[in-house]
């Protein structure tokens, strides 16, 4: 009989805290092992897709003045992503924002996440969130076949 195997991993990743849990059995590798390379893929896309790196993926993507740009199979898939989580919120969730978060003072990676008792008296009053007009994202195209990505410059 096989016992089920479990691992949990947490690290810092994509400006936040994340985890990969792993349970049941492995036929190839043990729960360790698994949560160990989930983690592995985890950071390497961080360091593939961080605007912060002007060497990444997404920061030449961000940057290349062709309106249609080769990319890799994984970045056009991040591209649809983009596009789909846009479109299913209405544009609540815009992956083109990048003037706007820079503007706010996100310009740079902030190392730290900033105390919660100091970051409440500093936000603005709430409301309800509304997207972005225009809405950039809808200039995106994505061809998985040809690995392109089309939108106007800057976006």
């Amino acid at each position: 009989m096989t016992r089920p195997l479990e691992a949990s991993v947490r690290f810092p990743c994509f400006g936040g805290s994340c985890g990969a849990m792993v349970g049941g059995p492995g036929p190839r590798r043990s729960a360790p092992e698994a949560a160990t390379l989930v983690r592995r893929q985890l950071l390497a896309w961080h360091e593939r897709f961080t605007r912060f790196d002007v060497t990444s993926e997404l920061s030449r993507l961000n940057r290349d003045p062709r309106t249609t740009v080769p990319v890799t199979p994984i970045m056009a898939a991040l591209a649809g992503a983009i596009v789909a989580a846009a479109r299913m919120t209405g544009g609540l969730v815009d992956g083109t924002l990048v003037d706007w978060l820079e503007s706010a003072g996100y310009a740079a990676d902030l190392q730290t996440s900033v105390p919660l008792a100091d970051a409440l008296p500093a936000a603005p009053r709430r409301r309800p969130a509304r997207p972005r007009r225009p809405a950039r994202w809808r200039e995106i195209s994505i061809d998985r076949r040809a690995c392109t990505v089309t939108r106007p410059p800057g976006v």
